[in-house]
């Protein structure tokens, strides 16, 4: 189980840092258009805040690839590892405190 913990973390880390190329160039403008749109006032109120929020994002949602597939790869990578840690660590006929040399 732990073997399939560090292949899920492995493929997981890979499909994220591959995905860049594939997404959208001209989000960074659509981001620098919204921060443009604000007006000048230095306090906003929290409908404000929720409505320029969701305009950003209808603005970046069509087409977009989702990037938590991987994320959920990654998480359970990291609980195949934990589960499978706990295992041998407690099979290790070393107790704690014990200095192997």
């Amino acid at each position: 189980m732990r073997t399939w913990g560090f292949v899920l973390l492995f493929w997981g880390f890979l499909w994220l840092v591959a995905l860049p190329p594939f997404m959208r160039a001209d989000n960074t403008s659509r981001f620098s258009d919204a921060y443009d749109s604000l007006p000048d006032q230095t306090t906003f109120s929290r409908e404000e805040v929720r409505a320029h929020m969701m305009n950003v994002y209808r603005l970046l949602q069509p087409g977009d690839l989702p990037i938590w597939f991987p994320g959920l790869v990654l998480l359970i990578g990291g609980l195949f590892v934990s589960r499978g840690g706990k295992t041998q660590r407690s099979a290790s006929p070393v107790g704690p405190g014990k200095l192997v040399l």
